[in-house]
């Protein structure tokens, strides 16, 4: 007999919406990716109840991840077995990330998210998985 795996339940409380649901909050909590159209959500617990778009979540997702509620729709690198669209990274984000002082082996050509904190830091986010409620 198989053995089920356990979905461990997410216990979701924030919003991207303010209470009349139609306007969105501050950009701060969930910054859009400068080469891919999602937000990015830096921790699972704070996936947003009312988003319905896509969204760049931590690979801890997985522990939670239950397809009749979450369409994975890829890894947040592309490359020949992840095309999900995402666009190269560009000369001018990548300047701003090494004139602040960013480390890593990165190049406009390379296709992985990033995104500008609300300080207007570039960053590279760790690995995310897209995902985008059903």
């Amino acid at each position: 007999m198989p053995k089920e795996k356990c979905i461990r339940k997410l216990s979701l409380m924030h919003h991207y919406y303010e209470a009349d649901g139609m306007t969105q909050k501050d950009d701060a909590d969930y910054p859009r990716y400068e080469n891919y159209p999602a937000i990015d959500v830096n921790r699972v617990n704070k996936i947003p109840i009312d988003y319905k778009g896509i969204m760049g979540v931590p690979m801890t997702f997985l522990e939670y991840y239950d397809p009749e509620e979450y369409e994975l729709i890829g890894y947040g690198k592309e490359n020949k077995h992840n095309q999900v669209g995402i666009k190269p990274v560009g000369e001018s984000f990548l300047n701003d990330f090494f004139m602040q002082g960013g480390r890593g082996h990165y190049t406009k050509v390379m296709k992985v998210l990033c995104y500008y904190d609300k300080e207007g830091r570039a960053k590279f986010p760790f690995v995310r998985l897209l995902i985008q409620k059903k």
